[in-house]
């Protein structure tokens, strides 16, 4: 093989690893009785993504139809939690505090702030109009998450708690 096939073969398969590649989006789903957004990493072909990756768990936002309230879910396996630890939300350049609770998730009882938020939450509208967020949790900083697309994509998801 001469120098040129060389290039073109190792061209041809980056561009094939490439396109499932895992990159954080935002994702929903939704039914008449509620729905979720979701803002993680997510792939067609799960096998080809990187262990390390796939262990993380996406930022969760679900609409629970019935009575219009929000749980957001933060993806964080903070090693101490504090009863009275705060979650915090920088959107843009406003700050939106809460208190948090615990959940447990998966088999090995993985503990992941959470909140609970009733309809019409001033979070969910500084998400939508936002630009991006940084996510605190006990003081030390979780995640910085976009939101371009959030407005259209709340509105879809979430309508029965807006």
């Amino acid at each position: 093989m001469n120098l040129r096939g060389a290039v073109l073969a190792v061209v041809a398969l980056a561009t094939v690893q490439g396109a499932y590649a895992a990159e954080r989006s935002w994702k929903g789903q939704s039914n008449d009785h509620g729905g979720r957004v979701l803002y993680g990493y997510f792939v067609d072909r799960p096998e080809s993504l990187d262990p390390e990756i796939a262990e993380s768990m996406p930022l969760t936002i679900t609409c629970n139809g019935f009575d219009g309230n929000l749980i957001v879910l933060i993806p964080d396996d903070h090693p101490t939690f504090d009863v009275g630890s705060k979650l915090q939300f920088v959107v843009d350049h406003s700050v939106l505090e809460y208190g948090a609770g615990l959940s447990y998730i998966g088999g090995d009882f993985t503990a992941v702030p959470i909140v609970e938020l009733q309809k019409g939450d001033p979070l969910i509208e500084a998400l939508m109009r936002g630009r991006s967020t940084n996510v605190f949790f006990a003081g030390y900083q979780i995640m910085t998450v976009p939101l371009t697309g959030t407005r259209e994509l709340f509105s879809k998801h979430l309508r029965q708690c807006l």
